[in-house]
């Protein structure tokens, strides 16, 4: 079974960008995540907008999947990831 978990990212440049079947943009990025305990992983995901650079994400995942993002101040972030995402 695979869990759910929180991880927090710094967002960046989208690696694509295209249309998608209906006409809508869709932005694709690769995000270094890190959870609230400092354990680093990657995760690439897609939004129906351009995210603005160097901003903080909490995302809820269960594996690689992206159940929800939201953007979150760098105070809500726990001090372990805030490390880990700068290193």
């Amino acid at each position: 079974m695979v869990a759910e978990t929180t991880v927090y990212a710094l967002t960046n440049q989208p690696i694509d960008h295209h249309l998608g079947q209906m006409g809508e943009d869709v932005y694709t990025y690769r995000l270094r995540t890190s959870d609230g305990q400092g354990k680093r992983r990657w995760l690439t995901f897609t939004a129906d907008h351009r995210l603005k650079q160097r901003h903080y994400l909490k995302i809820d995942t269960k594996g690689q999947n992206v159940n929800s993002w939201e953007a979150v101040t760098v105070s809500a972030v726990p001090q372990r990831a805030r490390q880990a995402l700068k290193s």
